[in-house]
């Protein structure tokens, strides 16, 4: 992709998700197109936050993040503790766990581990021995909560964004120069 000079990913959260326009809200904004162009050109790289996108049910937060990535977008359904779920993320880029709230607190302290995790330790289909994956995915959290934190440490890791009216049709436009931008 060449990038045309025209600086969208800080304002994409408050452009297409309808989140406030802060200064909170473009950092994590970039941060995530950053994160994803990262983890394409260095798998494995560092990257120990995850958004959570806050609305109400319906509001299409799955809808967009399916639009930012594509065919290499996957809805994580199996528990972090699994096995199936490493293998669900492995070679995708956007990988949303949806419900939040649905989590219990042991799983969402997993989910911290997870997260802030740079390789992933499991055994391939069919395969013989367990081998390290580099980890390629940005994690992308939803919920129609508010009340999803559930961790007396502090979520650090999670950094919520209360979206508003989300704009498809113009993600759909802007999401590859996001991309060259990234």
């Amino acid at each position: 992709l060449r990038w045309d000079g025209v600086p969208r990913i800080q304002a994409c959260l408050s452009d297409h998700f309808g989140a406030e326009d802060s200064a909170y809200i473009q950092a994590v904004s970039r941060n995530l197109w950053v994160g994803m162009a990262a983890r394409v050109y260095r798998p494995g790289c560092q990257l120990d936050n995850m958004i959570v996108l806050e609305g109400h049910q319906g509001s299409g937060k799955s809808k967009a993040l399916r639009i930012i990535g594509g065919s290499w977008f996957a809805e994580a359904h199996e528990s972090v503790t699994s096995r199936d779920f490493f293998m669900v993320q492995h070679l995708r880029l956007l990988v949303e766990i949806a419900e939040m709230d649905a989590f219990s607190r042991a799983e969402v302290t997993k989910i911290k581990q997870v997260v802030s995790c740079a390789t992933d330790r499991f055994r391939d289909p069919y395969g013989r021995t367990a081998q390290d994956h580099h980890r390629a995915c940005v994690f992308v959290g939803s919920t129609n909560e508010l009340a999803y934190l559930r961790d007396g440490t502090g979520g650090r890791r999670f950094w919520p964004v209360r979206c508003g009216e989300i704009r498809h049709d113009l993600l759909a436009q802007a999401r590859a120069q996001m991309f060259a931008e990234a």
